[in-house]
């Protein structure tokens, strides 16, 4: 089963791809994220199949296979299936990081086959589509925390189909990755003074501002 992680660096202004826990990273630029998150996702949505012939269901092909893919561990599988990783990035790991030039996707019925063009060289991806789904899932999961003031993604990518709770603490996962030691419930702007402090006249007399 291939594994793969994505985080963001702040330095590179990328997004860094790692696989099967390599310590080579492949670098994603915003262009690319974009064009995995709206595009490819459009084109991966058209070969679903519900999988269910002769049922009605309510929700489109895709929708049903996100949902199952980011919820519902694969058999022999321990914990959720889009897990999180801490983006760590030294002076190694930016040497040995290669950066992803284009990006070519095939989206058949059993799944997806990426083609990761770097430089002179490529690096080729075959993913399960429930794979797939959870590729984009955590990209979109880093994605947005990112100030790159990314178009709108297929509706179907970016529902929330966790509970309250649990959404809650990825989200306090997430934050935690980014700002160590930092309380995620913790505001960093000062509270304002109340109104009547605001309201106040001046040591000088002159009456207040209406």
């Amino acid at each position: 089963m291939i594994s793969f992680s994505f985080a963001y660096d702040v330095k590179e202004d990328r997004i860094a791809l790692r696989l099967n826990g390599a310590t080579e990273l492949v670098w994603f630029t915003r262009r690319l994220v974009v064009f995995l998150l709206t595009q490819a996702a459009s084109r991966f949505a058209e070969s679903a199949t519900s999988g269910m012939d002769g049922w009605v269901t309510p929700k489109p092909p895709v929708e049903l296979e996100h949902e199952l893919a980011v919820t519902e561990p694969d058999q022999g599988q321990v914990g959720s299936p889009v897990q999180i990783a801490k983006g760590q990035f030294d002076a190694e790991d930016r040497a040995q990081a290669v950066l992803c030039e284009r990006i070519t996707l095939t989206s058949h019925a059993e799944g997806v086959r990426l083609v990761l063009v770097t430089g002179a060289d490529q690096r080729t991806v075959n993913l399960s589509r429930a794979g797939f789904h959870r590729f984009l899932r955590a990209l979109l999961l880093v994605a947005n925390r990112v100030a790159w003031g990314l178009p709108e993604v297929p509706g179907w990518l970016s529902k929330n189909y966790l509970p309250g709770p649990i959404q809650g603490m990825v989200d306090d996962a997430l934050h935690s990755i980014e700002h160590p030691g930092v309380d995620p419930t913790a505001s960093d702007q000062e509270d304002a003074p109340p109104d009547d402090a605001r309201r106040q006249p001046p040591e000088d007399g002159t009456p207040p501002a209406a």
